[in-house]
């Protein structure tokens, strides 16, 4: 058998190996910018998005936050003076209630009444507004939540005493914490040396 070792296999010159490899590089490096490129445009850009949108809603719950701090404390300072002013407050209820009961107009004169040993004769009280108003759940829940207004109630007193004590009851109705207008005067003499006394006033609620 006769073996023929005279033709030599053509090996691939340098140059079209370097080449092949440099090809080889380049597509390589282009497939990694495309999977680069469509990582950072499915993956890394939401998610940056993302992250971004919660910083911007971060931000604003931090001043939110800030604000209703700012208001709380407000809140609490004003909290601090009513209570030390809770005198001042029930005086202001009592010259400008939120309802118009008649009851309290009658307690309060009759008090004033007796206080200055004076006899009441007669007392009526009238008010334009509706009564109801004071029995309303919603408003005694809430009683600043609606708008309100100076209204008017008109009163009619009949007492009977000496002129002194009649000073006093006037002292009285001056110095008291309703406020109370008064309209007329009428006097007449009545027996035992006493006087007949009678007054038309206004006072005033804030009310709806």
């Amino acid at each position: 058998m006769d073996i023929n070792f005279s033709k030599q296999v053509p090996r691939p010159s340098i140059g079209t190996m370097t080449l092949n490899k440099k090809r080889s590089s380049l597509i390589e490096l282009v497939i990694m910018l495309i999977v680069g490129i469509l990582f950072y445009w499915f993956i890394i850009s939401p998610k940056a998005a993302k992250v971004n949108e919660q910083n911007l809603m971060v931000g604003a719950l931090k001043t939110e936050s800030a604000k209703l701090a700012d208001q709380q404390a407000k809140l609490k300072r004003l909290i601090e003076q009513l209570k030390s002013s809770s005198q001042d407050i029930a005086k202001l209820d009592e010259s400008l209630p939120l309802h118009p009961r008649t009851t309290w107009v009658y307690l309060l004169m009759e008090n004033l009444v007796q206080s200055s040993g004076m006899t009441l004769s007669s007392l009526t009280v009238s008010s334009l507004s509706d009564e109801t108003l004071a029995g309303d759940p919603s408003l005694m829940q809430n009683p600043y939540s609606v708008n309100r207004q100076i209204k008017k109630m008109s009163a009619n007193i009949g007492v009977t005493g000496t002129f002194s004590q009649f000073q006093a009851f006037l002292k009285k109705i001056e110095n008291s914490a309703r406020i109370l207008d008064v309209k007329t005067l009428d006097i007449s003499s009545s027996s035992d040396e006493l006087l007949d006394f009678r007054i038309s006033f206004d006072t005033y609620y804030f009310a709806p």
